[in-house]
């Protein structure tokens, strides 16, 4: 009813001043433009390289972030302390050419994190299939351990692998040594909801987490086909090395899957019988180099191959341009679990069985509809406070309201569901969502 509001105050044209009037008509662009880019032609993408400390938040904005369009950035990591600390120089040979690039500094790597554990992946030990992603083992090793054995594979001559290989992946670095700066979160990507909400939940160990996460493997170590967490939005850095990205615009979805509905996990074992009209699906690869950041989007499938031995620094992340698929993301979800858990519900009765598929969303997804509620409100109490602040640009104060105004259509979707409601109604009573309004009021209309 607030936005409606807005729009019947805005045909009215009585109260709202130029400011106003182009601000809300920009939202409402911006709005049909997110719509309209998911329907694009796929033969119409294209990804570029630019000069990341040139570009404008609003240039990303109105070029990347709305149009939900892949793009490598140059030149964003240049003064990072892992960049300089993390590699050293290596003259190597490549296709008959040598040349001068960056390689992993054990020694220094091993010094500074050798005494933490992290997760690291091991394809299958029979060495069947390098891509047998789904036949890949997953355990906790120490970083001493894993950097070990990968240099002793570099000194064999083995760094490319082509049987076997290990890669640490999904490391919390940032969680393990909190108070050391090895990167700096380039602007363009700071307006991050996901990791400000786990963030928020600090000092509540059972729910505390993140979404910030460091990797490194050799030459021939991959990630298998996948679709980003929560339908978010990811940027990859390259302290080092070299990536091969296949990346899939959204809208192919049913080409990846099964008459099961299960999904593809490598582009290049493809069972035909399986997924018979993978090949019909459209996609585009891009190397990435040393000190190169590729930007991801929302809904976007891909797999990865590290062609040289790499390490890089990943974010999943997301804004109000794609919280609504955030919500999207939670409905699918549970209405999985349910089908999965159907056949126990008259045994559990109603009740118990709505609370065993809660249990299960959240085990599976790392959050609830409930916890959805809060990442709303955190989120919109932090653009609260940023809007009553002093000397805030006509920019940036139309990236708050637009944040605010998408905080508010997602509250209303969120009351169209009937598994919703005590979220909404939890919402309604709190303080936040007066204060969203009054703030939207005194800011955009006064």
């Amino acid at each position: 009813f607030f936005f409606f509001f807005f729009f019947s105050q805005m045909q009215r044209k009585t109260f709202l001043p130029s400011f106003q009037l182009r601000s809300f008509k920009r939202y409402l662009d911006d709005k049909t433009k997110i719509k309209e880019e998911g329907k694009k032609t796929i033969n119409a993408w294209e990804i570029s390289m630019i000069n990341g400390r040139k570009i404008t938040y609003d240039e990303f904005w109105n070029h990347y972030l709305i149009p939900n369009k892949p793009v490598i950035f140059k030149n964003l990591a240049d003064s990072w302390p892992s960049y300089q600390n993390w590699t050293k120089k290596e003259k190597k040979v490549d296709n008959g050419k040598e040349e001068e690039i960056l390689v992993p500094n054990f020694d220094h790597l091993e010094s500074k994190y050798g005494h933490l554990v992290a997760p690291v992946v091991d394809s299958p030990s029979d060495g069947s299939s390098l891509d047998d992603y789904s036949n890949s083992i997953r355990t906790e090793k120490s970083v001493k351990s894993f950097l070990s054995d990968w240099k002793a594979r570099i000194e064999k001559g083995e760094e490319n692998a082509k049987k076997s290989w290990s890669y640490l992946k999904d490391w919390h670095l940032v969680r393990q040594v909190p108070n050391e700066t090895f990167y700096t979160l380039p602007l363009i990507f700071s307006d991050d909801w996901i990791n400000r909400y786990w963030d928020s939940l600090k000092g509540r160990e059972s729910l505390s987490d993140d979404y910030r996460f460091v990797y490194m493997g050799p030459g021939g170590s991959s990630t298998g086909f996948h679709c980003d967490v929560f339908g978010s939005y990811s940027w990859s850095t390259n302290v080092c090395g070299r990536k091969l990205w296949i990346l899939f615009p959204p809208g192919q979805e049913e080409l990846y899957m099964d008459s099961n509905g299960r999904m593809l996990n490598n582009v290049h074992q493809v069972d035909e019988n399986r997924f018979k009209r993978f090949r019909e699906a459209k996609s585009f690869e891009v190397i990435q180099e040393e000190g190169e950041t590729i930007f991801v989007p929302s809904g976007w499938y891909h797999q990865v191959h590290n062609l040289r031995d790499t390490i890089s620094i990943n974010h999943n992340w997301g804004n109000g341009c794609n919280v609504e698929g955030f919500w999207k993301f939670l409905k699918v979800e549970l209405k999985s679990v349910e089908e999965e858990l159907a056949t126990f519900k008259e045994e559990m009765g109603d009740d118990e069985w709505e609370k065993q598929c809660k249990l299960v969303l959240k085990a599976n997804s790392g959050i609830d509809f409930e916890a959805f509620g809060e990442f709303l409100k955190v989120n919109g109490e932090e653009f609260i406070q940023r809007l009553g602040e002093e000397q805030v640009s006509d920019e940036e104060t139309y990236h708050l309201l637009f944040n605010c105004l998408q905080i508010l259509d997602v509250i209303e979707e969120l009351e169209k569901h009937s598994k919703a409601v005590k979220v909404v109604e939890k919402i309604r009573r709190s303080s936040f969502s007066n204060k969203l309004k009054i703030h939207l009021r005194d800011k955009q209309f006064q």
